[in-house]
């Protein structure tokens, strides 16, 4: 459904954003199921590098736009596709990976993570009180679609069937900070 009107398209799914991404992505794609990392570029933060790379895939499934991509590996369920099956984050010492979600190893994404390693600075300063199951899967929904740039905090701890759940549905990473009781949804 490539649109015959460029102005049709929505300012976070252009072309041009998806041809920035795309030798990222062929590069993740013809390594997979090996994990891939890249360097975080210095012109960009690290949400909106990842942002942007999620809005790059949703781009070209959205629009199919002409590319050597293997878009049915890309856009397939396991086990004949990666489709729901990775997930795009940063770790602590600022590469972005596009691996397998909830592998276990040195490249796993973390579940809980001391709190020398959270940033203060890397999210706001307010978090969500009182917040319900409801409004947590609400907040997973927009960050995998690009539609609000995480991290989010909450306070408080959200329980590992919670977690495994969302991180099954949703392109969504969960880190606990034990000294301050909160956790960061990236």
């Amino acid at each position: 459904m490539t649109p015959t009107n460029p102005r049709s398209v929505p300012p976070h799914l252009r072309e041009d954003l998806f041809r920035y991404y795309e030798p990222l992505i062929a590069r993740a794609v013809a390594a997979w199921p090996t994990e891939t990392s890249f360097p975080l570029p210095s012109d960009k933060a690290p949400t909106t590098f990842i942002s942007n790379f999620r809005n790059a895939l949703l781009s070209v499934r959205t629009f199919h736009w002409s590319t050597d991509l293997d878009l049915n590996k890309l856009f397939t369920d396991p086990p004949v596709g990666m489709r729901n099956a990775f997930v795009i984050s940063q770790d602590e010492t600022g590469l972005v990976w596009f691996r397998k979600k909830g592998t276990s190893g040195r490249f796993s994404i973390p579940r809980v993570v001391p709190a020398q390693r959270a940033e203060p600075s890397s999210y706001s300063a307010v978090p969500w009180r009182d917040i319900t199951q409801e409004e947590i899967h609400a907040l997973c929904t927009l960050i995998h679609f690009a539609r609000l740039t995480g991290p989010v905090i909450i306070d408080g701890a959200v329980g590992q069937e919670q977690i495994d759940s969302l991180t099954s549905q949703f392109n969504v990473a969960f880190v606990y900070d034990e000294a301050k009781k909160q956790t960061i949804i990236t």
